[in-house]
């Protein structure tokens, strides 16, 4: 461990072995090893002269006996009169258990995880009784760290989804509904970590996003399926262990694919769009520009606080501006979607066996676009008809309980209700006939998930939700305001 805060066991690490631990370079007023749980006896542990406090611990008594254990698997180097040697002459200082050190560190240059999961179960979507549908998640990872590599960490990361029941995403200014979802997306992400608690986090990617309308539509042949090559950059500044600082940027480019009008499919009798704005070829591709800063710190009553502002600035460079004529102006469309959120986390030990994590969240969006719409059916123009406002507000409560499987069980529960307000968009009736009122939604969530470990890296999960999503808007014919959803499943997990 060389230039970092030292050591820290959580309550929830599961540490078998501390062998041949070599801690140097620490930052001023930090100590080795600080112990929040369960710690095995050290062996061959070597401290630098920068080590002033080898172990610090909440309980007194427990400092005092690892102090002591510490002291007979380690001898701390006695202060000399001569300088401090480089870093360099640092790595090539040998010290107890050095073969058994480096045989174990050619272990961890490559650090592999694996996650899995399989379920299945019924949906209910307006009253109307689903199949029986699957879902799997699979995320793929290695650590990769070399002394060729400089310092740097890099993780290649693999995932890929599938998801078998309804559901209404919001890709275009409404809610679509889709009859099944694949996701794929490939990253590498890299991680430097610079003197002071700074660390830098580059990443590339890219993403296939499927979308089926029908049940009998082929995979890849989707309307709504797109790519999105991506980069991004993160600066973390850990101030305070384990709180933080973090500001990124990221720089994506979403295309469709497939899509290159909705004309043939929103018309009136007489031909003519009801939805001028997305005639075209390519009008959807957008290139995006995103930025985020946020942070965690301590709260009152041994809780934390998580907060964050993020930003995305929007280019159609396809996607005209629709004018009060009903014609297409030469300007192209360009959006800035803004949220502000924040989070208060509240840990309690209930029990030797029981651990509970409550929360509450709060957010706010702001959608502004320049983009307008026109109904030639009925010769209505419709200005700013993208721009919305939203507002959310959450509850969540998790209970872990330790069991002999190594993890915990976990039982989470959480509720969510929103409402999004659209500045420009007016009520109609099932009939299309405007209403002179503004159009707004409101939903609400609620969702209960367990986790139960069976065996080493297996848990066995069930998962239940109840959605519902209503709105003064009646006319339908474009996107879905309305409607009731519920979700059963049961399913495995595999970690590794």
């Amino acid at each position: 461990i060389d230039g970092s805060s030292g050591l820290t066991i959580h309550s929830r690490a599961e540490v078998e072995r501390a062998d041949f631990v070599e801690i140097k370079n620490i930052k001023p007023g930090s100590a080795a090893l600080r112990i929040y749980g369960a710690m095995p006896r050290p062996r061959g542990w070597t401290f630098d002269r920068s080590v002033k406090k080898p172990v610090a611990s909440l309980d007194p008594r427990r400092e005092k006996e690892e102090l002591s254990a510490l002291a007979l698997a380690t001898a701390i180097p006695e202060p000399a009169e001569e300088p401090l040697p480089s870093a360099e002459e640092i790595r090539d200082i040998p010290f107890a258990g050095l073969a058994e050190y480096e045989s174990a560190r050619a272990r961890g240059n490559v650090i592999p995880y694996l996650a899995m999961q399989l379920n299945g179960g019924q949906y209910f979507f307006e009253g109307e009784r689903g199949g029986l549908s699957g879902n799997a998640n699979l995320l793929a990872s290695l650590a990769v760290k070399h002394e060729r590599l400089g310092g740097w960490t890099l993780m290649p990361v693999l995932s890929s989804q599938y998801q078998g029941t309804k559901q209404v995403t919001d890709l275009v200014g409404g809610g679509t509904l889709f009859q099944e979802r694949m996701s794929h997306s490939l990253s590498v992400r890299g991680l430097y970590q610079l003197a002071g608690g700074l660390r830098l986090k580059p990443a590339v990617g890219y993403k296939w996003e499927l979308l089926k309308e029908t049940r009998d539509e082929a995979w890849g042949d989707g309307l709504f399926d797109y790519r999105r090559p991506s980069f991004s950059m993160e600066a973390e500044f850990a101030y305070a262990e384990p709180f933080s600082w973090k500001a990124g940027y990221d720089f994506y480019y979403i295309d469709f694919v497939n899509y290159s009008s909705l004309e043939s499919i929103i018309k009136d009798s007489a031909g003519n769009s009801l939805a001028r704005e997305l005639s075209g070829r390519n009008v959807l591709d957008s290139y995006n520009h995103a930025f985020t800063f946020g942070g965690t710190m301590e709260g009152p009553r041994r809780s934390y606080l998580e907060g964050g502002l993020a930003a995305t600035l929007r280019f159609f460079p396809e996607q005209h501006v629709v004018k009060d004529s009903g014609d297409l102006d030469s300007t192209t469309r360009r959006d800035l979607s803004s949220q502000l959120a924040g989070a208060w986390r509240l840990p309690r030990q209930l029990s030797p066996r029981w651990k509970a994590v409550a929360g509450a969240r709060l957010s706010a969006g702001y959608n502004y676009s320049n983009q307008n719409s026109y109904d030639a059916q009925r010769l209505k123009f419709l200005k700013n008809y993208y721009d919305s406002l939203s507002l959310r507000a959450g509850l969540d409560l998790t209970l872990y309980n330790k069991t002999g499987a190594g993890r915990p069980l976990e039982l989470s529960l959480s509720a969510t209700a929103g409402r999004t307000s659209y500045v420009g968009r007016q009520t109609q009736d099932p009939s299309g006939l405007y209403l002179g009122d503004k159009v707004h939604q409101n939903e609400a969530v609620v969702h209960a998930a367990l986790s139960y470990p069976v065996a080493p890296h297996f848990v066995w999960t069930a998962q239940v939700g109840y959605g519902r999503q209503t709105s003064n808007q009646q006319f339908e014919r474009l996107y879905r305001y309305n409607l009731k959803t519920t979700t059963y499943r049961f399913g495995f997990g595999y970690e590794f």
